[in-house]
Order: C-alpha cells, then structure tokens, then sequence
C-alpha cells in the first residue's frame, strides 16, 4: 500500500510502504485502453463486413464473385488493382499487434500496482 502520510511505528513494522509499487508508466493506461477500444470497434466492423460478403455464398456464384471482384476493385481509379485490399489487411495486423500489446502491457502494470510480482506464483495450500 502507498501512502501520502506515513505513519512511523508501521513503517517500522513493515505494514506500509512509502514507494509506489511501480513507477509512473511512460504511455498512459488509459491511453491503451483507449487504443483497445478503437482497435475492438475495428475488429467488429472486420466481423460484420465479412460476414456479410460470406453470406452472398447463398445468393448465388455470379454475386459472390462479384462482391469479391469488388474487394480487388475498391478505390481503383486512386489506386491500383488490390491496393485498398492490401491496406486493410494492414491495419488488421496493426490493429491486432497493438490490442495484444496494449493488452498484455495493462496485465502486467496490473499486478504491480496490486503488489503482485509478473512471476509470482500462487499461493500453495496444504503442507
């Protein structure tokens, strides 16, 4: 526990710690979390834009090649055959390297702040 005040006989007895049990963090928490939640909203638009194209399996061959010459086509007169396919496939890696890392990184400072070490182990029973 750290506190502001510290009281002297506990101190001394080892039941209050005047050092925060981890240093200030150079990105914010709430900045990853933020990072988490715009990259979940990318994640489920992701969900929702494929499901749709896989359901136009059931309207017929001639529409699902057509939805998927349109993947290959989107934005061709910018730019060329299959760029804005690539840029997404992109971002979905970028999107997911950084929800991983965001993440695993507020675990971490989780358990920290909490006092308990990263390899800590549980506590054993019995013996």
């Amino acid at each position: 526990m750290t506190v502001k005040y510290d009281d002297p006989v506990a101190l001394e007895h080892g039941k209050l710690n005047i050092r925060p049990l981890r240093e200030k963090p150079d990105f914010p928490s709430w900045a990853m979390k933020l990072t988490m939640a715009v990259t979940g909203i990318v994640f489920v638009l992701f969900v929702l834009f494929h499901m749709v194209g896989n359901l136009k399996v059931y309207t017929g061959e001639e529409h699902f090649d057509e939805y998927a010459a349109f993947l290959r086509r989107m934005g061709e007169p910018v730019f060329p055959h299959e760029t804005i396919l690539w840029i997404l496939r992109v971002v979905l890696i970028v999107c997911l390297v950084l929800h991983v890392y965001c993440a695993v990184v507020l675990k971490m400072r989780s358990k920290q702040s909490r006092g308990e070490g990263i390899l800590a182990s549980p506590p054993r029973r019995g013996r």
